[in-house]
């Protein structure tokens, strides 16, 4: 009761004050106006409903006992010449036991109540695996404070793909565990508050006071969780960390610096930073990020969005065997927003499915203008392709063309491959419409022959950044040697990315790649004549 009374706020305190006062006040009146038969000790049900109401039944329950002995025994004693009545003892006594059951009666109902809210608020402000507050909490605690704080976002790598392979049930354990690890590391810092935001990444609120940790130092405390090791269910589990920062000011609301701090994190991700601090020129990247997404789809019914050929020529003929079309934006003033800039950011949208269907049509009108009988054209497919819709919109288009299946090819990237469960039954699909599948930039990083068994692959393209090496380096050498082997031994053509040497070229024949691709051999050209025709040396290695 006492810690309870601690903790009621200056608004509470004052009305329990007025509460009691109002009781010694009635019982002023009942005494003036001659004893309980008076209507003013009705009075008295009104602060024993309001306490009760207010405070529940423990207080409800000592105000009517307050109430009820002050306007029992003690106005009697009063008014009979300072000794008790005795024929209206029991009346005092039946009155007190009716305050005091209103009062518990009224005071379970308020109990009942704030439990309840009290439930549904902590539901609302606290994350359900961990117990930490969330973003909800971060929120409703956004008030004016003039002490400097900062914000920390603390994000694990790679969470997604732990979470894919071991289930969502471990995975909820590696949080938590991670949690608790987060928790004992800033315990000793009195000035941090630690919040879930989402996965494996976490809020931390800093505020910045005298005698309290700086920022540099909960970094540092941070960090020694970084490179580490997460024991769950005795499997050891790799942490390394990424980290957002951006400092909050008293005009800024709290989910706007925590929003910066995320910007913060994105761009140490995408830069392969252990840590980055929000700055305006964040805010300019990120806002051309949302220019380029939410006028790319008027790019595309202006005709801005084109596509470019570059052939592909056989290893033993040097004659052109396809081409790969590849996406081009080319813009009014004659400038151009290159692949490696627009395609990451689309393909994070649902408009990368826009991209595909154009770059499809893009094919069928390339094909009806070639006469090679065994000429092929290949697109790009992004993992978010793989939905009934579009496979089965692709196929739609494929043959109402006319055109044979397998001079269409596509590509996808090694990074689809660790989502065999998700995208073979449309590879399978799509192989058995006569469609030729390609894994683009092969050995970047998440080769796996696995993978390739498991799939109905046709063609391997061998990674630029490997073949512009194989001149000069005899460890990039075999592993092309290895990835030739593999494949001429499983049925399945090889093609050499980013070929721009006579050597390079020469080399690749040596060991037995089938196909060749690159600058050497042909530049990107429009497909279609338009105002203006963009080829830049850095392209060779651009998709779409």
């Amino acid at each position: 009761m006492k810690e309870k009374l601690l903790h009621l706020t200056n608004r509470q305190r004052l009305i329990l004050a007025v509460s009691f006062a109002a009781t010694v006040f009635i019982a002023l009146l009942v005494y003036i106006t001659g004893g309980t038969p008076s209507v003013y000790a009705n009075l008295m049900y009104v602060i024993i409903a309001l306490v009760s109401a207010s405070f529940g039944k423990r207080l409800g329950l000592i105000q009517a006992l307050f109430g009820g002995l002050l306007i029992g025994p003690s106005v009697n004693y009063m008014l009979h010449e300072n000794t008790f009545y005795g024929g209206i003892s029991n009346n005092w006594m039946i009155r007190l036991f009716i305050f005091s059951v209103i009062a518990l009666i009224i005071g379970y109902f308020s109990d009942s109540s704030r439990k309840n809210n009290h439930f549904i608020t902590n539901l609302l402000t606290h994350d359900n695996i961990t117990n930490l507050k969330n973003l909800e909490a971060i929120k409703r605690e956004d008030v004016k404070d003039p002490a400097q704080r900062t914000i920390v976002v603390v994000s694990v790598k790679n969470y997604e793909e732990t979470l894919s392979f071991f289930g969502y049930t471990f995975g909820n354990q590696i949080v938590t565990n991670f949690a608790d690890k987060l928790k004992e590391a800033l315990s000793k810092f009195e000035n941090t508050e630690i919040y879930r935001y989402a996965g494996m990444e976490f809020v931390i609120r800093i505020r910045d006071s005298a005698g309290g940790a700086s920022v540099d130092d909960v970094i540092n405390a941070i960090n020694e969780l970084d490179e580490s090791i997460l024991l769950v269910r005795s499997i050891p589990i790799y942490i390394e960390l990424e980290i957002g920062i951006a400092k909050h000011d008293e005009a800024t609301p709290i989910l706007e610096t925590v929003r910066k701090a995320l910007i913060a994190l994105r761009y140490a991700s995408d830069n392969e930073l252990k840590s980055n601090v929000f700055d305006s020129h964040l805010e300019c990247h990120y806002k051309s990020v949302v220019d380029v997404a939410s006028s790319f789809s008027s790019a595309l019914s202006n005709r801005d969005i084109q596509s470019a050929y570059q052939y592909i020529y056989s290893a033993a003929s040097d004659q052109v065997q396809g081409a790969e079309l590849l996406a081009r934006w080319l813009k009014a003033d004659d400038t151009s927003i290159y692949p490696n800039t627009f395609v990451p950011i689309i393909e994070k949208t649902e408009l990368i499915h826009e991209l595909t269907s154009f770059m499809t049509d893009e094919a069928i009108f390339f094909l009806k203008t070639q006469e090679l009988e065994n000429f092929s054209a290949s697109i790009n497919f992004s993992a978010k392709d793989f939905t009934d819709k579009n496979i089965h919109n692709f196929l739609r288009k494929i043959d109402a063309s006319g055109i044979a299946p397998g001079k269409f090819q596509i590509e996808i990237t090694e990074r689809i491959l660790v989502k065999v469960d998700d995208i073979l039954r449309y590879l399978i699909l799509l192989s058995e419409h006569g469609v030729t599948i390609a894994v683009d930039d092969f050995g970047t990083g998440y080769s796996s022959y696995q993978y390739v068994a498991e799939m109905p692959i046709d063609l391997i393209k061998i990674d630029k950044s490997i073949i512009m090496k194989i001149g000069s380096s005899n460890v990039y050498k075999s592993l092309v040697k290895s990835i030739v082997y593999f494949c001429r031994e499983n049925q399945i053509t090889t093609l050499a990315e980013g070929v721009e040497t006579l050597e390079v070229a020469n080399t690749c024949k040596e060991i037995g790649v089938n196909l060749l691709q690159g600058y050497y051999y042909h530049k990107p050209q429009m497909t279609r004549k338009v105002h203006v025709e963009c080829v830049c040396p850095e392209e060779s290695s651009f998709k779409r």
